[in-house]
């Protein structure tokens, strides 16, 4: 009977999926947010009790073996530090989108899957009666089915989880690391753009000219910072933390709209509430709490910032040194053309509303619609089987009942495709931890050839023994060679009262310490 072979036909069908994607062995892949494809601009306010610590990167190319940048703020500075060059890195994955790849072991899926698998059998024994009432019980008992799937495939939230004559004051010089930095303050753009040429920088160009006299008639400060650099053109040098009195956090970005391309610019601002700012797009906001240090067999774990709401953990000992237990940290992103450059980004505060953005990388969205388009084609299939049991003709309301179902699904894949937020991705099956790089450092600490001396070629051991074995010495994150560098997917040195340790950073940032024996001791004490 016709009925009862479409029927069949279905049932066997979605055993067959299932069979399909039922490998014993299967290791699902793993994402992390690609790179930025344009230039980046990164940096982290803090903001309490009427006082703003402004925390820049910038990455510049320049064939010049001494260069400076500007940093214009409102008030004169009360404290100048050097911050170290991986935090910012450190506190971006921190504060990364929630993502979904890999579906082949999603949950839904499966449920999905089983609820596929049941709806035949349980239709054979409605659709084999060709009774009027039994026929009517199958279509409502396929509609509560419908319904169920349906609901089985919401998909998460896609969002949330006076002189006459001008002159410049040097207020402070000091010497930060490779830094020599100046805070001044102007009485005209000329004045400023002939001090820097005195002091052997790049003076004002024209368009940057109105940009500085704007500042300086509201009175702001400027901090100078000029690098000498040991590379060759291109730097990427610590950050570096001014601290001033501000009624409200603020970032500036006039003088960005020079460089003429669009920048992502990434803020990280960490108060005693919830940070908006007009332009930008809220990734991810929530309250953190301290969680104490660990240690687990041979490696021990440095304490580091819990969410209060959400799956996000501030493991960076870097970044945690400018937070206090119970602050709120926000991240903000924009990409911002240069005509959108023209004001400073002032940033407002409100109440926390705890959110994480959940993002699908593109393999996500078209296993998803498989799935909808795999419901649509067995739901299609058993109505069929239904409204033709024993070469009986549909009616009219059944033809259309059909009709409308088999175009239901499609749009729903085809709604699902738009709306879904697809970002770039890396992807691989397998990427090196934090473990694995703790591991490689342990075997070179029990051969005795990583020791506190921590000579160049113990650091060339430590990253030979990753390339050859089992080629983790590129870093999964950024793309690039493992470095020194307190960063996600690198490793770096501290040392901590009397002893040295060689730590390793997760994608969380969370700070993995192992013991280093002194030169000629045994890795265990002795």
């Amino acid at each position: 009977m016709p009925g009862k072979s479409l029927v069949h036909v279905a049932l066997i069908s979605v055993f067959l999926v299932a069979v399909a994607k039922a490998d014993g062995v299967y290791i699902p892949e793993q994402a992390y947010p690609a790179m930025p494809a344009i230039p980046a601009q990164r940096a982290m306010i803090t903001y309490r009790n009427g006082e703003e610590t402004l925390i820049v990167e910038s990455t510049f190319q320049s064939s010049s073996h001494s260069v400076g940048w500007i940093l214009p703020v409102p008030a004169e500075p009360t404290r100048l530090e050097l911050g170290d060059s991986g935090m910012l890195t450190s506190l971006s994955m921190s504060l990364r989108p929630r993502i979904t790849h890999d579906l082949s072991q999603w949950p839904p899926r499966l449920i999905c899957l089983l609820a596929l698998a049941l709806i035949p059998a349980a239709v054979v024994v409605f659709a084999t009666n060709s009774g009027r009432r039994r026929s009517f019980l199958t279509v409502i008992a396929l509609v509560y089915v419908f319904l169920l799937l349906l609901a089985t495939l919401l998909l998460p939230s896609l969002g949330r989880e006076g002189s006459t004559k001008a002159f410049v004051n040097v207020i402070s010089s000091q010497r930060l690391g490779d830094y020599q930095v100046h805070v001044l303050h102007a009485d005209d753009a000329d004045a400023l753009s002939s001090w820097l040429k005195d002091n052997g920088l790049m003076p004002l160009s024209s368009a940057a000219m109105p940009i500085a006299e704007d500042y300086i008639s509201r009175r702001w400060y400027f901090v100078v910072s000029r690098l000498t650099q040991n590379a060759h053109d291109l730097a990427t040098p610590c950050p570096i933390a001014v601290t001033f009195p501000v009624a409200q956090p603020i970032f500036p970005m006039k003088l960005t709209e020079l460089a003429g391309t669009t920048t992502q610019v990434e803020l990280m601002v960490v108060a005693d509430r919830e940070a908006t700012a007009q332009g930008f797009h809220s990734v991810a906001a929530d309250r953190f709490h301290t969680q104490a240090e660990t240690s687990s067999g041979w490696i021990e774990t440095a304490e580091d910032y819990t969410a209060e709401n959400t799956s996000m953990i501030i493991g960076s000992p870097d970044a945690g040194q400018w937070m206090w237990s119970g602050c709120t940290v926000t991240k903000l992103v924009a990409d911002l053309p240069p005509s959108q450059m023209g004001d400073d980004i002032s940033i407002n505060l409100r109440d926390l509303q705890a959110h994480r953005d959940h993002v699908f990388s593109t393999q996500a969205k078209i296993e998803i619609v498989e799935i909808i388009l795999l419901c649509g084609a067995v739901a299609i299939t058993l109505f069929a089987a239904c409204l033709f049991n024993r070469r009986r003709r549909p009616g009219r309301l059944g033809t259309i009942f059909c009709f409308c179902v088999a175009g239901l699904f499609p749009v729903a894949a085809a709604i699902t495709a738009a709306a879904l937020p697809v970002i770039p991705m890396r992807t691989g099956h397998y990427f090196p931890d934090a473990l694995d790089l703790g591991s490689c450092a342990s075997n070179l600490i029990n051969d005795g050839r990583l020791n506190s001396n921590l000579s160049k070629d113990q650091i060339d051991a430590f990253l030979q023994l990753l390339r050859n074995p089992n080629g983790w010495d590129i870093n999964p994150y950024s793309g690039q060679v493992v470095k020194l560098e307190r960063s996600p997917g690198n490793f770096s040195t501290r040392t901590i009262g009397d002893q040295v340790y060689f730590c390793v950073y997760t994608a969380d940032g969370q700070e993995m310490r192992l013991k280093l024996p002194r030169p000629g001791e045994s890795a265990y004490g002795g």
